[in-house]
């Protein structure tokens, strides 16, 4: 799952999109960083659980 970073939507979206199904914002962070989930918020913003899909050490799904 992907988490919508628009601060007005934080929909969650299904694994593989590049926009968010809700508001169309681009769900990556400079072609890279995607989302998972909110894990803390608090009162100037937002702390995100993300995901590297360039990191070297990350498995393929088509194995």
């Amino acid at each position: 799952m992907s988490q919508c970073l628009n601060p007005d939507c934080l929909h969650s979206n299904p694994k593989g999109c590049q926009f968010c199904q809700k508001c169309g914002s681009k769900l990556r962070l400079v072609e890279r960083y995607y989302a998972k989930s909110i894990l803390g918020q608090g009162g100037l913003g937002r702390t995100f659980i993300a995901v590297d899909d360039f990191k070297p050490s990350k498995t393929s799904l088509c194995d």
